[in-house]
């Protein structure tokens, strides 16, 4: 998969992995307490956990990143701010990834958000 704007390999691996549907291999690209925020789902915290979520809700999801920004936060942490499109064989919508990583390249945090209108959000229903 040929990635956008980051050459670095644990974002790269996110993306590569998920639409592989290796949610294990995905899991392991946070850190022990790693924590992924899905959009309309509450927060899910460990790896097992992210793993047993992305098989159970993301087994029809392919991601398509495009664009990214990357900051330097506090705390060696490195802010990858992410815009693309998802996919399912129903829908596709318009995606924003938030990806946190420690100075380890440790996934730290997911924060994914659905960049469409409430109408539009009602229309996949």
């Amino acid at each position: 998969m040929n990635i956008f704007c980051t050459q670095d390999e644990v974002i790269e691996n996110y993306f590569l992995k998920l639409n592989e549907r290796d949610f294990e291999a995905v899991s392991q690209l946070f850190s022990i307490e790693g924590s992924l925020y899905p959009p309309f789902g509450k927060e899910v915290s460990g790896r097992a956990e992210i793993a047993h979520y992305l098989q159970s809700e993301a087994k029809d999801v392919k991601a398509f990143p495009k664009t990214c920004i990357v900051e330097l936060m506090d705390d060696d942490i490195t802010l990858y701010k992410i815009v693309g499109h998802v996919t399912t064989s129903f829908f596709k919508v318009n995606v924003s990834w938030s990806i946190q990583l420690n100075a380890i390249k440790e996934i730290v945090c997911v924060q994914v958000k659905l960049l469409a209108e409430l109408q539009e959000l009602l229309a996949l229903k």
